[in-house]
């Protein structure tokens, strides 16, 4: 039986999760607290073409899958000016790009499952961010042609080995550990919270409030960060971007506060729910 977190919206919501259930992988949609099976694949998702199968009984939900399988897993860093100040690197007036790095998709895990430190790390650090998942292959999309390339929006935990990026300077290094890409519990489609986003989110360790911010206080919107990407490359359905974290992060507290075994993650957005991750 898995234990659920979920925010209390008074909308309902189109939430769809990517499960295994038997012995089989499926997209369920959740709602009114029950989750019940989609007729066909994410091609189905992608088509708008959504059918209800059945209700699914949640004792037999095996695992919680990343919501999808990405080509690419895209990340921005310093995307609020508040985690840009903690880190003594505020973005220079005349450098208005986002600033661009890549996770490797062997990182992604989905809610409930182990975030897994591995012993040579000794500085493993949290990000609460919004997702954005991509809904058509897309290259060099305009600002406002790129709210029409949302499919919908997650919930991810942008895990960093601080010791790495400290001593390496490879930011996706350090970010691409198996198990540093938490994804979940499911995606929000874009319709129901639209191209602008003005979500609260919170990150808690073991019931601590590390992280809290609106997303509507990006440096680069959703809309800006999907065309500049796609500038550089071809985007395709489901592929993710991590669109940065808030300040509050353990490695630029007094003192700072690394990851460790038994640790337990939060990372809540409003109208999306709650990812939860346990460090093991």
């Amino acid at each position: 039986m898995f234990v659920l977190i979920f925010t209390n919206d008074i909308i309902i919501i189109m939430k769809i999760a990517r499960i295994k259930y038997r012995n089989k992988i499926v997209f369920a949609k959740f709602e009114n607290n029950e989750f019940i099976e989609l007729v066909g694949g994410f091609n189905s998702i992608l088509r708008g073409k959504i059918q209800e199968k059945e209700i699914i009984d949640s004792n037999e939900i095996v695992k919680f899958l990343p919501p999808c399988k990405p080509t690419k897993i895209i990340g921005l860093a310093r995307n609020y000016e508040s985690h840009a100040m903690e880190a003594q690197k505020m973005r220079p007036k005349q450098h208005r790009e986002p600033d661009i790095f890549f996770k490797a998709t062997s990182s992604l895990i989905g809610h409930l499952e182990k975030i897994k430190i591995p012993a040579f790390i000794k500085k493993p650090d949290y990000e609460g961010e919004l997702v954005i998942i991509i809904s058509k292959k897309i290259k060099e999309v305009s600002s406002s042609e790129a709210k029409n390339c949302i499919l919908g929006y997650s919930i991810g935990n942008d895990i960093t080995a601080r010791d790495i990026q400290q001593e390496t300077g490879m930011i996706s290094l350090s970010k691409s550990l198996d198990t540093f890409s938490p994804v979940g519990p499911w995606f929000v489609t874009v319709d129901e919270i639209g191209d602008e986003p003005n979500l609260n989110l919170i990150l808690n360790l073991n019931g601590n409030v590390m992280q809290k911010e609106n997303t509507s206080n990006m440096i680069f919107n959703v809309k800006e960060i999907i065309s500049y990407v796609s500038k550089y490359f071809t985007l395709y359905p489901g592929d993710i971007i991590f669109t940065g974290t808030p300040s509050g992060v353990g490695h630029f507290r007094e003192p700072p506060v690394y990851l460790k075994k038994g640790d337990k993650l939060e990372v809540t957005i409003e109208k999306i729910g709650t990812l939860l991750n346990e460090v093991e």
